[in-house]
């Protein structure tokens, strides 16, 4: 087969194809495209790096999309080798607009020691104590925001709250 170059890129390209490539510019004389209508060379030629400027500036942009988005979620440096993983037992009291859960979590010394992660439809609490690490989730409804969490003794108290409208 003969080799001729592309007008445009100057890449190698076989006599027997239609299109670079290298750059997709069409090689021959007019190209005709899906509505078949007759294209001189010299506009494809002139229409190559503006498109191919638009697709470069396309994957710049959502590569800035995609970093914007990831946001890096720092947990705490906690020893995992402490032991079993146990769900607490949960005392659910309702007042009102207002739940209240009461996480039993024996060894949990600290606020310091529990991780609470709000997700849309659920809360995880994370604690450890001294041979455990205690894992609980509650599922919640949309409209149901954390109102108030705190540590008293061996007990985790969360109160949900209702938005108000």
């Amino acid at each position: 087969m003969v080799k001729r170059q592309c007008p445009i890129c100057s890449f190698q390209i076989k006599e027997t194809w239609n299109f670079c490539p290298n750059c997709g510019a069409a090689l021959s004389k007019s190209f005709e495209n899906s509505v078949n209508l007759k294209v001189p060379m010299e506009v494809l030629q002139n229409l190559t790096p503006i498109v191919n400027n638009l697709v470069n500036n396309l994957i710049q942009t959502q590569s800035r999309k995609e970093q914007a988005n990831e946001v890096e979620l720092s947990q705490p440096a906690w020893n995992m080798n402490v032991g079993a993983v146990v769900e607490p037992e949960d005392y659910i009291t309702k007042y009102g607009d207002a739940v209240i859960h009461t996480i039993y979590m024996p060894g949990v010394r600290e606020r310091s020691d529990i991780l609470v992660n709000k997700f849309e439809n659920s809360v995880e609490i994370r604690a450890k104590s001294d041979d455990k690490l205690y894992l609980k989730i509650i599922k919640r409804e949309k409209d149901e925001v954390v109102a108030s969490e705190e540590l008293s003794k061996d007990n985790f108290i969360l109160k949900l709250k209702k938005k108000n409208k």
